[in-house]
């Protein structure tokens, strides 16, 4: 495994499927070795930048998909549809926000895909903002049409998970396919958009879906993953899985950073699971984190991570 390693960093070799799979399921015997190559990847393209991410969420509840993780999915919800999409509030939310930490402000909603008569919306509120912030938007699946209008009007990247593997994603969603979200990113890369896509991880799946799923990334050529560990939410129907331990959550991590040695890779929900270990995603690969609370829980507290980042010099880079 060691000579492998210094391979993939001198960039005289790439990682294989089989390696990949080899680094989940024996990397705990080779912790120092696998850190010491992500952490140098990491920093090879990134320095000591970490990038901070946060979301707006402007539309909930009322959603017609199944996702089995969501507490949102239409099977489950219990939350009345809350719409935000008049200019004027969502003038407002950004006006709160772009003034954070964060370099990229995420616009979220829910449902399968937001309405190009909402997306107007949206976009008519982007046009006239001038914050430095790096506008995103998670709106679904979307069409050519839609996304040029994004792109337009000023949002800088599209956010849409592929969530796992095309061949898992039957058990955790079945009111679309894995194609239609694998196919909404080649058409936000195709009209000059940055993409963003990464997955939730403990869900059920086995290591080589996880490992496949960092492949399919790869073959988007996506250029930020977020990476989520599941948090388990009562009603759900996935709401008795065990979560990950620590050290799986980290050679995940690891994983995906040696797949992806030029993305942002982003370690979003769950990851207060870490425990202890938290710092050590960054050794692991991570270069960003999603701060403040997400879409139907309870995030981290900024206040905390800035001092995490503070006490391992990382704050200063951004």
């Amino acid at each position: 495994m060691k000579k492998q390693l210094k391979a993939i960093l001198k960039g005289t070799n790439v990682i294989t499927k089989p390696f990949a799979l080899e680094i989940l399921a024996h990397g705990k015997k080779h912790l120092l070795e696998i850190f010491s190559v992500t952490q140098q990847l990491r920093e090879k393209t990134f320095r000591n930048r970490i990038s901070l991410c946060q979301i707006l969420n402007i539309k909930s509840g009322n959603c017609s998909e199944d996702c089995r993780f969501c507490a949102q999915a239409k099977h489950v919800s219990r939350l009345e549809e809350n719409f935000s999409l008049s200019k004027e509030m969502i003038f407002h939310q950004l006006h709160e926000k772009v003034f954070s930490q964060a370099e990229y402000l995420g616009l979220v909603a829910s449902g399968r895909s937001v309405p190009f008569s909402e997306i107007q919306i949206v976009c008519k509120v982007l046009q006239k903002t001038s914050a430095k912030t790096k506008y995103c938007t998670s709106f679904g699946i979307l069409d050519q049409k839609a996304l040029k209008k994004l792109k337009k009007s000023g949002v800088f990247r599209y956010h849409h998970n592929l969530e796992t593997s095309e061949t898992f994603f039957p058990k955790i969603c079945q009111t679309h396919t894995w194609r239609e979200r694998f196919d909404t990113l080649l058409l936000a890369k195709k009209v000059g958009l940055s993409i963003c896509s990464g997955g939730i991880l403990g869900m059920g799946e086995s290591l080589t879906d996880r490992v496949d799923l960092a492949f399919s990334l790869k073959e988007a050529d996506v250029d930020s993953i977020p990476i989520n560990f599941l948090t388990p939410i009562s009603k759900t129907l996935l709401s008795g899985v065990a979560p990950l331990s620590p050290l799986d959550m980290l050679l995940s991590i690891a994983m995906f950073r040696l797949i992806h040695p030029r993305a942002e890779i982003r370690v979003a929900a769950g990851r207060k699971q870490l425990g202890l270990l938290e710092p050590f995603l960054f050794m692991a690969g991570a270069n960003g984190l999603m701060i403040g609370d997400l879409l139907t829980i309870k995030g981290s507290c900024i206040e905390e991570d800035m001092q995490l980042l503070q006490s391992l010099d990382l704050l200063s880079s951004n």
